[in-house]
């Protein structure tokens, strides 16, 4: 992962001390030997937070500066930014960045992260978000990687109600980390998935993403769409599921 932010300030104010960054594009230098160290190690990947649509440019030179190597740089959805990156915005960004590379940078060291906390922290199913982000990997032949977490997403009642972007254990009841996971692989993609938490992975963490990829999926995402479709259409609507 490249860095997130940058050093704390103080001056000329002690009492108004900033971080020196938190987008990647406000400090290239840095982040470009973050991609000559990746290089160097063989790391397979490196990971950049989307914060400014508008800097998506300086975003693609990330890219091109590892041409000529096997490393990916992957973009990777966020949070709480000006914009609200919900897997429409975050799609609109990435084809932008896929057109304006070359050919053999885009398919060799370009790729995407998708991270489903901060879809459930934007207001987005990260179950539906992470079908749409799956769908645009698949139409363009684009790189995916998973960061697995959990949060509660945008809830403000009922503890613990942790709607902030705290990477809890991805055996939590947040955000259903294994049901994305099969849903994705139904759909013919395979990827890489990090356990993106705080605490130590548990026993039950560690099966979530074990179990999820390596369970065996005998229908195809196009029958479970379909399954969905004829258990709806006779399904009424309740207290919890309106007509829609």
């Amino acid at each position: 992962h490249s860095p997130i932010v940058g050093p704390y300030t103080p001056s000329p104010d002690p009492s108004k001390g900033t971080q020196r960054f938190f987008d990647p594009t406000q400090c290239i230098e840095v982040q470009r030997e973050v991609i000559e160290l990746a290089k160097d190690i063989g790391a397979g990947s490196v990971v950049f937070h989307l914060i400014d649509s508008a800097n998506l440019k300086e975003l693609a030179g990330l890219i091109e500066k590892a041409g000529g190597s096997d490393v990916r740089v992957t973009i990777e959805n966020y949070c709480q930014t000006s914009q609200c990156q919900n897997s429409d915005m975050f799609i609109e960004c990435m084809d932008e960045i896929f057109h304006s590379l070359p050919k053999e940078v885009r398919e060799r060291n370009f790729g995407l992260t998708l991270d489903v906390g901060h879809l459930n922290i934007e207001g987005q199913d990260p179950l539906l978000g992470a079908e749409k982000i799956g769908k645009w990997c698949l139409a363009n032949d684009v790189f995916l990687r998973m960061h697995a977490t959990d949060n509660y997403g945008n809830l403000l009642f009922s503890p613990p109600s942790f709607s902030a972007d705290v990477h809890s254990n991805v055996s939590g009841r947040g955000v259903n980390n294994a049901l994305i996971i099969k849903l994705l692989r139904s759909m013919g993609l395979q990827f890489d998935i990090v356990a993106e938490q705080i605490q130590p992975l548990t026993p039950e963490d560690v099966a979530t993403i074990h179990d999820a990829q390596t369970f065996p999926l005998d229908k195809t995402y196009t029958y479970f769409v379909q399954e969905g479709k004829e258990r709806l259409s006779v399904s009424e609507s309740g207290a919890l599921t309106g007509p829609e």
